[in-house]
């Protein structure tokens, strides 16, 4: 008979003997670099927060620093004052004056040196705790809040 058609349907699987053994050997290299990045991610972790805290810690310093320059500077200031008196009445010779004058002027760049130092502690802080760089501008403006100097 011509009209009838044979059929046949069935599954064909086609494994190879030892591919169990490779994805075994798969799941044992991945674990590895899973444990690796977690080791690598814990790390990096701790160095995030030592930078943090080093920066928190220059900040604190820096400020200080500058509170402390300006200090000075302002005595500095109020003696070359009492000498330039002294000077009018023929109390204080010219060297004298001269050296108070020098001192007062190495007290000014100490302080602008403390303000330098300052911005750039400022803008390490910033960097270690990913805090926007928009916000610089206040901050080295006199508008301390918020950045952790204060305590």
């Amino acid at each position: 008979d011509g009209a009838a058609n044979a059929w046949t349907f069935g599954l064909r699987l086609d494994v190879p003997v030892f591919s169990g053994l490779s994805s075994v050997r798969e799941r044992q290299v991945f674990a590895a670099r899973e444990t690796a990045l977690e080791r690598d991610s814990a790390s990096v972790a701790i160095q995030i927060r030592s930078r943090q805290a080093q920066a928190a810690e220059y900040l604190r310093l820096a400020h200080e620093n500058v509170q402390a320059s300006l200090s000075a500077l302002q005595l500095s200031q109020a003696s070359l004052k009492l000498a330039e008196s002294d000077y009018r009445n023929s109390t204080l010779d010219l060297l004298q004056l001269l050296t108070i004058e020098q001192s007062n002027l190495e007290a000014e760049i100490s302080s602008i040196q403390a303000k330098h130092d300052f911005a750039l502690s400022v803008i390490g802080y910033f960097d270690s705790y990913g805090l926007p760089f928009s916000q610089l501008e206040p901050v080295l403006n006199g508008d301390e809040k918020g950045i952790g100097t204060s305590g």
